[in-house]
């Protein structure tokens, strides 16, 4: 844990709902800027602790108060929404194998991704990728 960062722990209270993990479960993501970077101080570091439980680290600038630390439980659409953006980071950042519990929840997890292949290009681009200008 680095000096003055943020903790945060996501709980997801929904049976039909979980989380992948993988033989690469660590993320990292800027979101000031695209430079990403094990090292970087800047950097959120996200980590699928099992089906249930997520755990994210957040840089001292992300958030105003120091030693902050939160633990929330998601129910219905909100732990949809969380386990699809996490299941979707873990798919992107392993190396070969996804890793869940429920077969619903891989099953889903392709469902999803073909549905982004399937959707016309962004002239914005992919997340994350900025403008294609």
């Amino acid at each position: 844990l680095r000096k003055d960062d943020a903790i945060s722990i996501i709980k997801i209270e929904n049976k039909d709902f979980s989380f992948l993990t993988s033989d690469n479960p660590v993320t990292f993501s800027n979101h000031t800027t695209q430079f990403q970077a094990y090292f970087d101080t800047e950097s959120e570091i996200s980590l699928t602790v099992n089906c249930q439980y997520k755990l994210t680290i957040y840089p001292k600038n992300f958030i105003s108060d120091k030693y902050w630390f939160s633990k929330r439980s998601y129910y219905g659409k909100d732990a949809k929404r969380e386990t699809e953006a996490t299941n979707l980071e873990q798919y992107y950042n392993a190396d070969r194998f996804i890793i869940g519990k429920q077969e619903k929840t891989l099953k889903d997890t392709l469902l999803l991704l073909n549905n982004i292949r399937e959707q016309p290009p962004s002239p914005f681009g992919r997340a994350g990728e900025g403008p294609l200008c």
